[in-house]
């Protein structure tokens, strides 16, 4: 009965509601914008150990991200993730497990490749 009461009240925790809110409002939220959220640890990624390996593959998708629509871009984006994963899984050390926000933060990436380019 006990773990149960705590069950219900985590639940109804206003803590618990805010992060099941604000989860729920990164859900809705485009690409673009969550990409936005993660500019600063791409920079630090970019700019980091591991910034050879990210750039070398970044460049090798960017092209192909910038000129996609919607459902393209987040195909490509696929598999630059998964290009990454394979070649530097430590890159999503500081992203959640999730797979939206590991696109959103593959995006991130490929704007702050372009930005070094500059």
């Amino acid at each position: 009965m006990g773990f149960e009461w705590g069950r219900e009240n985590l639940r109804l925790n206003p803590e618990a509601q805010l992060a099941r809110a604000e989860s729920r409002d990164r859900d809705l939220d485009p690409l673009s914008k969550l990409a936005a959220s993660y500019e600063r640890q791409a920079q630090k990624v970019m700019a980091g150990l591991d910034g050879a390996s990210a750039h070398d593959e970044v460049a090798r998708f960017a092209q192909k991200i910038n000129d996609s629509t919607d459902l393209n871009q987040a195909e490509a984006l696929e598999r630059l993730v998964r290009a990454l994963v394979l070649r530097k899984r430590s890159i999503f050390d500081v992203i959640p497990d999730d797979d939206r926000e590991r696109l959103a933060f593959a995006l991130a990436l490929v704007r702050a490749h372009e930005k070094s380019l500059q």
